[in-house]
């Protein structure tokens, strides 16, 4: 659930956007992608990539139209002009408190771009080395650099900043120096400014006008049970890793039936994660696991009746029986397990992919 549109990086390395309660399957940090999840965050910048509209124009040139992240075409050049002095582009957010400041930047003519904001009146700046992907002389709280391809970088700042004061971006020719002799060629390339209040900079908010906020997203996996049962396949798998548990069991992992209730469980030891799945089932055996090992699991329903489980990328337990319950929660307490993962997937999955997707 996310009650606004919000941004993500896709396969192609463009920052899309995606509408209100649309899960976003982000690319940025993970190949393969997965599902990012953020509070809520509001961008201050009122125009945060039309920099010649809010945007005071300090001793530089703004081109727009240049290709930018994934070889978007609204990326901006900030040049130089002949002046000895800082060559940036200003805007005061009016905002106050822990923000970070960010822009994706890539080098042109000059390696070298700053954030600057106010604290108790005193200037704050951080530089980012456009050439080589590293954070420079830094004055803030915290800075990062984190690199976007074709040589493109997302830079953040973070500062106690003073409500009232101005922020900056600015391009430099060299590390720590926000003030040098322009020569009118010196350039940077710039796009997609954010300020938020945080200690760390979230995805993009596009502004155009006003602040914007991206509202809290949460994801639930409600009423397996109801989902499951409606399905003559499907199947489940998860990824636990061993914590210390209250009996010091070697075991995380049993699949058993249990004759007081006619149920087959899957679960850790203590229960910290348990499911609840079909009856009856003659097997009854555990996995065993050492503290901090992984263990990744997968249950496959097919429409004949059969279910199969497979642990760590082998066949545990094939059965076959009535389905009867699918159910997962955390208790709180002795459980030390951390669950990493829980997934249903609507169809059988093969036995090739139930080999993958538990294969550690």
């Amino acid at each position: 659930t996310r009650a606004s549109s919000a941004t993500v990086v896709n396969k192609d390395g463009l920052i899309e956007v995606v509408g209100s309660g649309e899960p976003r399957i982000d690319f940025k940090d993970d190949a393969k992608g997965a599902l990012l999840l953020e509070p809520l965050r509001s961008n201050s910048f009122l125009q945060s990539n039309q920099f010649d509209t809010t945007w005071t124009l300090f001793n530089a040139v703004r081109t727009p139209n240049q290709i930018g992240v994934g070889n978007s075409t609204d990326a901006w050049k900030i040049t130089d002009n002949t002046t000895n002095s800082r060559h940036s582009i200003i805007q005061n957010t009016n905002t106050g408190g822990i923000i970070s400041m960010s822009i994706y930047a890539k080098a042109n003519s000059v390696n070298f771009i700053y954030l600057r904001g106010v604290t108790n009146s005193a200037n704050k700046y951080t530089w980012f080395n456009l050439a080589n992907g590293t954070v420079g002389v830094n004055q803030g709280i915290s800075a990062e650099i984190v690199p976007m391809g074709n040589g493109w970088y997302r830079c953040t700042m973070t500062l106690d900043h003073q409500s009232g004061f101005e922020n900056y971006i600015g391009i430099s020719n060299e590390d720590g120096v926000s003030t040098y002799q322009g020569d009118g060629f010196g350039s940077a390339f710039i796009q997609y400014s954010q300020s938020e209040i945080g200690s760390y900079a979230t995805s993009y908010i596009p502004t155009q006008g006003s602040a914007v906020t991206r509202t809290l997203e949460t994801s639930n996996i409600d009423n397996l049970d109801d989902y499951v049962s409606s399905k003559t396949s499907w199947t489940a798998m998860g990824e636990f890793v061993k914590g210390q548990d209250k009996d010091n069991s070697q075991y995380i992992f049993y699949a058993y039936y249990l004759a007081s209730s006619n149920l087959f469980r899957i679960r850790d030891y203590i229960d910290s994660v348990r499911f609840y799945l079909f009856e009856p089932i003659e097997q009854s055996s555990g996995f065993p696991a050492t503290l901090g090992q992984t263990i990744k699991w997968a249950i496959r329903a097919k429409s004949d009746g059969t279910y199969s489980v497979y642990v760590n990328g082998a066949l545990f337990i094939e059965t076959s029986g009535t389905f009867r319950k699918l159910d997962g929660y955390n208790m709180v307490g002795n459980a030390k397990t951390s669950v990493n993962n829980l997934k249903v997937y609507n169809t059988a999955l093969t036995d090739a992919e139930l080999q993958a997707l538990t294969t550690i």
